[in-house]
């Protein structure tokens, strides 16, 4: 692969697989640096790659090196906000559109916040087929599951998800 050849998989790939990081990271902090990573590799690998699975080994690439920063900054500080700073707003000072969008926003950042909580490869799973969009096959090629597996995990992410935000759900109503 010469350098045409790299630049045309980056433009066609790239987006998705700094998707893939972003999501997989909980936002962009480290994300440069892990799809920077992601790149270097690619093209110390060039010559060896089969131009056929290169996403799949895009993503695979991505998805190890997200693991290998959460080791690295396992105990810094998350950017989650505290149910305590959520009280402070008080709902009825607001207009009713500029509540339900809040509310809305809310209910997206509760649920980012659980799936970074799942443990992979629940986690992976659950990005690529609701976030990114794959098709359970290309999630199979990705991780290096069989077809049925990932349709079973994703199953279970799915209901953990859904009892997680019920639960959060319930604890808010009765707060």
């Amino acid at each position: 692969m010469n350098e045409a050849d790299f630049n045309a998989v980056v433009e066609r790939h790239g987006n998705r697989v700094y998707g893939f990081i972003v999501h997989y990271l909980g936002g962009q902090n480290y994300a440069d640096d892990v799809m920077q990573e992601v790149l270097i590799k690619l093209w110390k690998k060039r010559d060896a790659l089969d131009r056929e699975r290169v996403l799949s080994w895009l993503l695979t690439v991505a998805r190890n090196a997200c693991i290998d920063e959460h080791r690295k900054n396992r105990n810094r500080q998350t950017r989650m906000t505290t149910n305590s700073d959520l009280t402070e707003v008080a709902p009825d000072d607001r207009q009713s559109s500029v509540s339900t969008a809040a509310e809305q926003q809310l209910a997206m950042e509760d649920l980012q916040r659980e799936v970074e909580k799942l443990e992979d490869p629940y986690k992976s799973i659950v990005i690529l087929r609701e976030i990114q969009g794959f098709k359970y096959g290309e999630i199979a090629d990705t991780l290096g599951l069989p077809l049925s597996t990932v349709k079973v995990y994703l199953h279970r992410a799915r209901k953990k998800l859904r009892e997680q935000l019920t639960h959060r759900l319930e604890l808010n109503h009765a707060g």
